[in-house]
């Protein structure tokens, strides 16, 4: 199928779980290729999207409504559902899927300035935790954060940083089958014992310091960590603010 547009070509989205229904967006060619080296090499290579249309059966549309935004504007939405939230998530698989550092580390700057700002209505559910290990590999930042937020949010602030029986009983039934996250939560949690209150009263994934931002961060070798424009701003509201209170 040829595009109408010479300067736009369509992307089709037919999901296995809608029932044969697609959903196709026509996007400019030139921009997507200049800024994405995956679709580059779609469109004017010997794929067979080089005919003008390529087919994402395994994404969902509303995960690449966020991945166009973010071609356009360089940005990553900052979310305060839970169901948005999960989009972010698809959002940082895909960018891994696609090997764009960029789009990964924006999209992770975004998914932490939505916890940082909505955290009281959004969280990495156990089952979002589950989903995220199984799309990604071994070394992901996105599991990195999944733990560490999880573990955060199941603290009770007091007497223990282990899950109460309750919780326990839901981490079995949502991770049974997922032994790296299983292992990869209560390794963390034996590092990080309540004698050790530090990582629990400055959580890295709640800090705003370059430094410790960049723990979630790909980098290629020797590139210097640069916050994205959301996670900057957010910072700047913050001094601001700190700036009015004193």
């Amino acid at each position: 199928m040829a595009p109408s547009n010479p300067n736009t070509w369509p992307i089709r989205h037919n999901p296995c779980w809608s029932s044969g229904r697609s959903e196709e967006f026509a996007i400019h060619k030139k921009l997507f290729c200049e800024k994405v080296a995956f679709f580059n090499k779609a469109f004017t290579g010997g794929f067979k999207e080089y005919e003008g249309m390529m087919k994402l059966p395994d994404e969902k549309p509303e995960m690449f409504r966020l991945f166009i935004d973010w071609v356009y504007r360089s940005e990553v939405t900052i979310v305060k559902e839970n169901k948005q939230y999960t989009h972010l998530c698809e959002l940082y698989i895909f960018a891994e899927k696609i090997c764009h550092k960029d789009l990964a580390n924006n999209t992770m700057d975004s998914i932490r300035v939505s916890f940082y700002e909505y955290g009281s209505v959004i969280s990495i559910s156990l089952e979002l935790a589950a989903f995220v290990y199984q799309h990604t590999e071994v070394g992901s930042k996105l599991r990195l954060y999944c733990v560490h937020e999880i573990a955060f949010r199941l603290w009770d602030g007091k007497e223990s940083t282990w899950p109460s029986p309750i919780q326990l009983l839901d981490i079995h039934k949502a991770w049974r089958d997922h032994e790296d996250l299983f292992c990869d939560y209560f390794s963390y949690m034996r590092e990080n014992p309540i004698e050790q209150m530090s990582p629990w009263q400055d959580m890295e994934f709640m800090s705003q310091d370059p430094e410790e931002t960049c723990t979630y961060h790909s980098h290629e070798a020797g590139k210097a960590c640069k916050l994205s424009p959301d996670w900057a701003r957010q910072r700047g509201r913050d001094e601001n603010l700190a700036k009015f209170l004193s």
